[in-house]
C-alpha cells in the first residue's frame, strides 16, 4: 500500500509514519539484499527507485555525524543539540552468495557502505522537498534475483545501476575522521541520487560510495522506515 500510493503521489503519504527514523543507504546490492530481491516477504515485494536531488543530498552528507560507536571524538560536550543525521558504515554487499538470508549476496568486508539514519524533523523535509522522482523498479529487481539465482552473476550485474564518481562535499565529517586530511574524496553516484526502496519498510538506496586515498572504500545509502 505505501508503495502504491508513494508511486501516485510522488512522495511517502500515510500509512508511512514521518515521525519514525529513515534509513538511508544507496547501495543497489545491499537494497537486494534486505528485501531479497523483492521476494522476502509481503512486506517487501515492492521496490522504488527514489531519485534525490543532487543539492539536498550533498546537504546530508554535510549534516551527518558519525555514529558514537565509529566514531574517534568524544561525544560528550561535542554537540549542542540532538544531530538529525547519524551515519555508520557498514559492510558492503557484492553479487553472489547463498540463497536464503544471504539473497545470493555476500560481504565485502573491505569495503563500506554507508547508512545514515534521518531522524523525525529531517526525514519529513527528505520526504517533501528532496524527492524528485519515484519509479516502480521491482520487476527489474525480481528479475536480477532470478539471474543471482540460476548463477548467472554476470547477466544480474548488468542490469544494475551503473556507478560514477561523486565529488563529496568539502567539510563531510563522516570522512573526515577516517581519512587523511589531504585525500581527495569522491562518492559514486549519479547527479541526481537514485535510491531503491522495498515498501512498506521505505529502504532508499543510493550508488556506491567510494573514499579513496586512505579510507577504505565506502560504498552507500538505502533509506528505511520500519
Amino acid at each position: 500500500e505505501i508503495a502504491t500510493l508513494a508511486l501516485r503521489a510522488q512522495h511517502f503519504v500515510p500509512p508511512w509514519k514521518r515521525e519514525r527514523t529513515t534509513w538511508v543507504k544507496p547501495s543497489a546490492t545491499w537494497m537486494g539484499y534486505r528485501s531479497g530481491w523483492g521476494r522476502k516477504d509481503a512486506n517487501q515485494a515492492k521496490v522504488l527507485a527514489i531519485d534525490v536531488r543532487r543539492d539536498a543530498f550533498d546537504s546530508l552528507l554535510k549534516d551527518a555525524v558519525l555514529a558514537g560507536g565509529q566514531s574517534r571524538r568524544p561525544t560528550e560536550g561535542r554537540l549542542k543539540s540532538e544531530p538529525q543525521v547519524l551515519a555508520q558504515w557498514d559492510p558492503e554487499r557484492g553479487l553472489g552468495g547463498e540463497r536464503g538470508r544471504e539473497a545470493f549476496t555476500h560481504a565485502i568486508p573491505e569495503v563500506r557502505s554507508l547508512q545514515m539514519a534521518l531522524r523525525p524533523g529531517i526525514s519529513s523535509r527528505f520526504n517533501s522537498v528532496m524527492i524528485a522522482k519515484i519509479s516502480d523498479v521491482t520487476e527489474l529487481f525480481n528479475e536480477v534475483g532470478m539471474r543471482l539465482e540460476a548463477g548467472d552473476i554476470r547477466g544480474a550485474s548488468a542490469l544494475l545501476p551503473e556507478e560514477n564518481p561523486y565529488q563529496l562535499p568539502e567539510g563531510c565529517a563522516i570522512v573526515a575522521e577516517n581519512t587523511p586530511a589531504r585525500a581527495a574524496h569522491s562518492l559514486c553516484s549519479l547527479s541526481e541520487s537514485r535510491t531503491h526502496s522495498p515498501a512498506p519498510r521505505v529502504e532508499s538506496s543510493w550508488r556506491r560510495a567510494c573514499a579513496r586515498a586512505g579510507a577504505p572504500p565506502c560504498s552507500a545509502i538505502v533509506a528505511k522506515s520500519s
